[in-house]
């Protein structure tokens, strides 16, 4: 199953929340744990969770989202998050959590039918990028979206957990790439700090407009929705890439 789900956060001292805590609240996770999930995590090469901490500007609230692909891991974090409470050993606090709010519980099977199967297919999408997003390459951050890169990420993250259904059409990035337009968009440089550096990258909203054959524009669509489950880009695990999509349908 794949599982997105989202927590109301408070803090239990004076401390300034902020997005970039998500590589502490990922530090806290693996200490809660334990060492069997943490040899586990470690050998893997693309983790199966996602995790970030975000203001939402509707609700005026920090709100913390998790997408989790791994049954057993899902299971092992939530009987930890059973208490409400995440201690946070750098700030000395208590994250409060609320109880959580599921957003999506799926498969790869229906993931997969709703994009090949819909006889409604949109036109493009808008992105939310609620933490700093990026890619890297050839050394560098990027600070402005490569599409291309992005759906390659997408598509190694989608291959190296779906058993039944793989994306495995050589240059498909760049297909998918040229496929996508960057239309409106209102993003802004930003930094995340990670263990003493700070990662270059970009947030904000854009919106995509879909092009290429009927084939292509269902590939974008499933991956823009697997998208949700792990995040955009790098370091998602520690607090990046955090996202959410609404498609676009004409009336």
């Amino acid at each position: 199953m794949l599982h997105l789900l989202e927590y109301e956060v408070s803090a239990s001292t004076e401390i300034r929340l902020h997005p970039s805590m998500g590589s502490v609240i990922h530090g806290a996770l693996m200490e809660k744990l334990g060492e069997e999930w943490g040899n586990v995590l470690h050998e893997m090469a693309v983790r199966p969770f996602q995790q970030y901490l975000f203001f939402d500007r509707k609700r005026k609230i920090f709100i913390w989202r998790m997408g989790v692909i791994d049954d057993g891991l899902f299971e092992a974090l939530s009987e930890i998050l059973q208490s409400r409470k995440l201690y946070i050993k750098k700030h000395e606090c208590d994250l409060c959590l609320s109880g959580p709010t599921v957003l999506d519980e799926t498969t790869f099977d229906k993931l997969a039918a709703q994009a090949f199967t819909t006889e409604r297919l949109p036109y493009g999408c808008r992105l939310t990028l609620h933490t700093p997003t990026t890619c890297k390459h050839d050394g560098s951050y990027d600070v402005f979206p490569d599409l291309s890169r992005i759906f390659y990420g997408l598509n190694n993250k989608w291959n190296a957990f779906s058993e039944d259904l793989r994306l495995e059409q050589e240059g498909l990035e760049t297909i998918l790439g040229n496929a996508c337009k960057i239309g409106k968009y209102e993003l802004r440089s930003a930094l995340f700090s990670l263990e003493g550096a700070r990662v270059g990258g970009y947030e904000g909203m854009m919106q995509l407009y879909f092009r290429g054959n009927e084939m292509t524009r269902r590939i974008m669509m499933l991956l823009l929705m697997w998208a949700s489950f792990t995040g955009i880009g790098i370091k998602t695990a520690l607090g990046m890439g955090g996202y959410s999509c609404e498609f676009l349908y004409k009336e």
